[in-house]
């Protein structure tokens, strides 16, 4: 058997890096220590010359070691020379995780986010990672085997869509077909006439955004309620570049309310969209108080919310604000931590998916 080691971390200088070793279990122990088991143990390397750092060593599942050291340069050049002397061969790195360091929001960023928070679950949300950040958190994951790491970053990401919401007020886009009732969605909902409402196909012809607060107390948060120009097949000129930003606006939402007239089919270009939709985004067949002239069925396109604005108000928006809450999954307790930042949730997701053996 050769022995062979590889640098599980990324290249060049970090907080910490990782490495795998692969030999005998006689000749881990006689490298590492006997203390080398399943559990984290301190080692220090370089033995028996003048060590050149001090870290963490465990047994993996399959017969190998990790090690975690720190990330400095020199750290890994010392412990490449030190392997290399006790007949040790390199192997290719794997490819780094996905979430590089820069989208990892460090302690010092999440005070900063606390400071700017716009609501107070969001500043409570910044309070509780900025005590235990990134690094620390992935210093934590690093320390454990494969199978152990998966089951720990699926923990961590129990709450990744409240994160995701709450790192940033997000944008709730209101999409749909032409004079579907949209702006009358969108003006109930903030309980103002920011938006024009009328009869005719194409009155919205920009993006109209407002900042919405949902919940009470420490529990509010806030999102930006965004509504937009129809998607009609007859648009041209104005009405086509409206529609454009439509569909840019569509593509860059973290949720789309997709508003439908239950009174009137909507056409191929809208049905198009619809059949784009992401997984949590909400669907209403509006105006259900009216004659139906479609089945919402036959686009299979999933569950329907189902209301009239005009006839029931409060109550139709206290579904839409239901539904919007469980795409969201369990509500985190108070003062929980959350994987906030969108290259942390990556990097937890790509250990999440990892199998035995595949480091």
């Amino acid at each position: 058997m050769v022995n062979r080691f590889r640098r599980l971390s990324p290249p060049g200088a970090s907080a910490l890096s990782s490495w795998r070793l692969d030999a005998s279990a006689e000749e881990l122990r006689a490298l590492l220590g006997s203390r080398l088991g399943g559990s984290p143990a301190r080692v220090t390397l370089g033995s028996p010359g003048p060590a050149f750092d001090e870290g963490l060593v465990r047994a993996t599942a399959d017969g190998g070691a990790e090690i975690h050291l720190h990330g400095g340069q020199g750290v890994a050049r010392a412990l490449r020379a030190w392997l290399a002397e006790r007949g040790f061969r390199e192997d290719p790195a794997v490819p780094e995780p996905a979430g590089s360091a820069s989208e990892m929001p460090t302690a010092a960023a999440a005070h900063a986010a606390f400071l700017r928070a716009e609501s107070p679950r969001t500043a409570r949300a910044w309070l509780a990672f900025a005590a235990e950040d990134a690094p620390t958190v992935l210093a934590q994951g690093a320390a454990l085997d494969v199978t152990a790491r998966a089951r720990w970053a699926r923990e961590r990401l129990r709450h990744a869509r409240w994160a995701e919401a709450l790192e940033s007020p997000p944008d709730l886009v209101i999409a749909g077909p032409a004079n579907a009732g949209k702006s009358s969605i969108f003006n109930a909902w903030l309980r103002t006439a920011r938006a024009t409402v009328a009869d005719a196909p194409g009155t919205t012809r920009d993006r109209i955004g407002e900042t919405l607060r949902l919940g009470s107390g420490a529990a509010a948060w806030t999102l930006r309620l965004v509504d937009t120009a129809g998607i009609w097949d007859a648009a041209a000129g104005v009405d086509a570049e409206a529609g454009r930003i439509t569909e840019r606006a569509v593509a860059q939402a973290w949720r789309v309310l997709w508003v439908f007239d239950a009174a009137s089919p909507p056409g191929p270009r809208a049905r198009a969209a619809l059949v784009q939709a992401r997984p949590h985004d909400l669907r209403m067949l509006h105006r259900t108080d009216l004659e139906h002239s479609w089945d919402p069925a036959e686009l299979r396109a999933g569950p329907w919310l189902e209301g009239s604005i005009r006839n029931e108000g409060p109550a139709c928006i206290a579904r839409i604000e239901a539904a919007l809450l469980a795409s969201l999954g369990p509500v985190p307790e108070d003062g929980a931590w959350l994987p906030l930042g969108a290259g942390f949730r990556r990097r937890l997701s790509t250990w999440a998916s990892a199998r035995s053996g595949g480091g």
